[in-house]
């Protein structure tokens, strides 16, 4: 029987200078051959997004692994948990340092529902480099960085089919409601349908620490 499940999957990531980024999407996966296990979720991931999201970081930057959870019926419950180990480097250029490491570009992800709990958003590595910026102070529209953040919002849109023509079901982007799991809500999380490449940066002020 066809199985309907949920992920969080967590992008694990260093920087050149130590810093760790973590970008974690909730992933649907509707299971039609009703076997798949976290081990094969995170594996299809792997192969789905990996590719774009390591243009987001610069090449003296390190993906260092992919972590899998199921969410479970139940709020708490965090035992079924997955890591797939990757240490493979970004493929952005390097910056030029004359940008802080603390500016990001956030990626809002949006449903057909209009609550705040529908809504989600990413704060992408940042690239750490000043001509990503146009004289205005935003996102200048030419640039890698710009350019390869909408590869990324492309792929998390278009989802992943398994199997030939998506005989063993289908991968896609959701956004999820701590909240409303926590609540009782038997299904906490929301279809992706549009994203947004916010055009001015923001300052994230938890990646100044550096272990």
């Amino acid at each position: 029987m066809p199985s309907e499940k949920n992920y969080l999957v967590t992008f694990l990531s260093t920087g050149s200078a130590g810093e760790m980024y973590a970008n974690t999407i909730c992933v649907h996966d509707h299971d039609l051959s009703a076997g798949r296990s976290v081990q094969n979720v995170v594996d299809e991931v792997d192969t789905w997004l990996t590719t774009a999201y390591r243009g987001l970081l610069q090449t003296n930057a390190t993906l260092n692994a992919l972590r899998c959870f199921h969410i479970p019926a139940v709020y708490g419950d965090d035992s079924d948990v997955v890591t797939k180990l990757k240490g493979v480097a970004g493929t952005l250029a390097a910056g030029d340092g004359k940008m802080g490491r603390e500016i990001t570009l956030t990626l809002t992800l949006r449903s057909s529902h209009t609550t705040r709990r529908s809504q989600g958003r990413l704060s992408l590595p940042s690239p750490e480099n000043s001509a990503t910026l146009d004289s205005a102070g935003k996102w200048a529209a030419g640039v890698s960085y710009w350019i390869n953040a909408a590869t990324f919002g492309d792929a998390l849109l278009a989802g992943r089919d398994i199997g030939l023509a998506g005989v063993d079901g289908h991968l896609s982007t959701r956004i999820y409601s701590r909240s409303d799991h926590k609540e009782g809500d038997s299904d906490p999380t929301y279809d992706v349908t549009s994203y947004l490449r916010q055009p001015r940066p923001r300052w994230l002020r938890r990646r100044v620490s550096i272990p």
